[in-house]
């Protein structure tokens, strides 16, 4: 887990701005939070400019068509988003958590669907409809998919 991860879960957003750390949106912030925030200062700052190199390596990425080239660039270090077909939308395909974690932080970040590596591998050999059905539940409450099983037939 990241430093940053706490404070993202809670629903805060933490950038950098002439070298200052920012949260907002601050008012927000709970004694222990800011407690978790002064402690762990130097690596939040650390994380968030290591994401402003993630962004660098984003923009030379080459664009993928397929759910393999994403997975292969995404091993390969870039982040990565192309558009689902099956979905309808663009989604941003990530290594792990904590790759999602930078992406869903950098200025960049359109506010798409972020899926981990893991993730995608536990849709294969989903139908489109249960994949579509998956997506909705995801977006609807910004969750995590740990696993799929397929219904058994009657």
């Amino acid at each position: 887990m990241t430093y940053l991860e706490p404070i993202q879960r809670a629903g805060f957003r933490l950038r950098l701005a002439d070298g200052k750390l920012l949260v907002e949106p601050f008012s927000e912030l709970t004694a222990n939070q800011i407690e978790f925030l002064k402690r762990h200062k130097a690596e939040i700052i650390a994380e968030l400019l290591a994401v402003n190199d993630e962004s660098a390596k984003e923009q030379k990425n080459p664009s993928p068509t397929t759910i393999s080239e994403a997975i292969a660039l995404v091993r390969k270090g870039y982040t990565t988003k192309l558009f689902s077909k099956v979905l309808n939308t663009d989604i941003w395909i990530a290594a792990d958590d904590a790759m999602a974690g930078r992406i869903a932080m950098a200025d960049w970040y359109d506010g798409k669907p972020i899926y981990t590596e893991a993730e995608v591998l536990a849709c294969k050999g989903m139908s489109p409809e249960g994949m579509r059905e998956l997506h909705a539940m995801k977006v609807a409450f910004d969750g995590r998919i740990e696993s799929t099983t397929q219904p058994e037939s009657k």
